[in-house]
């Protein structure tokens, strides 16, 4: 997550908010942050689609934002990544939101919600973010491999 932020303020981002290294230290509770395990929330201002906090999944307390001129633009740029896990809209606009939600290239969506799964909803994306899903009704079919077999027993 560090490397990711940091090459992308080296490439023009602008940290609003964390975009520093992690912690050192222990907190109140005694735990130690100095082993890398906790970095904090940040937004990163003025990204761009060639910044690899845009092109891959930072699976981290990380928010790249960058400007769009229209909603078309807007679908373009989030799908231009070779990922899907999820996406998130927040907007005044539920109309426009269920429009954007439909056209996002991903297997989750948060309208106006960073919560996009429960177990008993399927959890997966698409493109590179994995392959099925998990949790749901229909989980379980996602790890099996269905085999037909044909048997011949007219001359027995």
């Amino acid at each position: 997550i560090e490397k990711l932020v940091n090459l992308a303020v080296e490439h023009g981002a602008h940290p609003l908010i964390g975009g520093h290294s992690r912690l050192k230290g222990k907190n109140s509770f005694g735990f130690d942050y100095s082993n890398g395990y906790f970095y904090p929330a940040t937004v990163l201002s003025n990204c761009h689609t060639k910044m690899a906090c845009m092109e891959e999944e930072v699976f981290g307390p990380v928010a790249s934002v960058c400007r769009f001129k229209n909603e078309e633009e807007l679908i373009e740029l989030a799908n231009a990544t070779p990922y899907g896990l999820a996406g998130y809209i927040y907007t005044e606009n539920i109309n426009q939101a269920w429009r954007i939600a439909d056209e996002l290239q991903v297997g989750m969506v948060g309208l106006n919600t960073g919560f996009v799964s429960t177990i008993e909803l399927p959890f997966g994306g698409i493109k590179n973010s994995g392959i099925g899903r998990e949790g749901g009704p229909n989980a379980l079919h996602e790890f099996m491999d269905i085999k037909t077999i044909t048997w011949d027993t007219s001359n027995n």
